[in-house]
């Protein structure tokens, strides 16, 4: 990923887009609900997202705007978020546990193409992990 930003085949870095989520079945009792053990789908799923963008983009957010869909009393099931990085660059992120699917994905944005990664956190046995690169010239594959 950071090869192919930093010789510049997609341009200018503008933007990040990053999501994981998937369909939370048991709730009472699950550890991921629990406010005292750090539950909730930021903590859980949220942080890889972050992970993601703060490594790519190398830099750190400056402001962030959030909100997040609650489940009474107990954590955050999902969460959008916009975060603004040092650079002034925008990214955006999603995380839920209430969301058909398992979403896995970034994709980084530039002035001359995209990066985009289908397959980015949690590895599947029946498919590879590839990164789709698409320019103004012509998509291609790399696995």
């Amino acid at each position: 990923m950071k090869e192919i930003i930093d010789f510049g085949e997609i341009g200018e870095v503008q933007l990040m887009r990053s999501s994981l989520s998937f369909v939370l079945q048991q709730l009472e009792g699950n550890i991921r609900m629990s406010k005292e053990l750090g539950g909730g789908s930021l903590y859980d799923l949220g942080c890889y997202c972050i992970h993601a963008i703060r490594s790519i983009m190398q830099r750190e957010p400056t402001k962030v705007y959030a909100v997040g869909n609650h489940h009474l009393d107990y954590v955050d099931l999902s969460m959008v978020a916009v975060m603004e990085l040092e650079n002034g660059r925008k990214t955006v992120f999603d995380c839920g546990m209430n969301m058909s699917d398992l979403r896995q994905s970034y994709e980084v944005v530039g002035s001359k193409g995209k990066i985009d990664v289908p397959i980015a956190y949690v590895p599947l046995a029946d498919r590879k992990g590839f990164v789709r690169v698409e320019t103004d010239h012509a998509p291609k594959e790399k696995r």
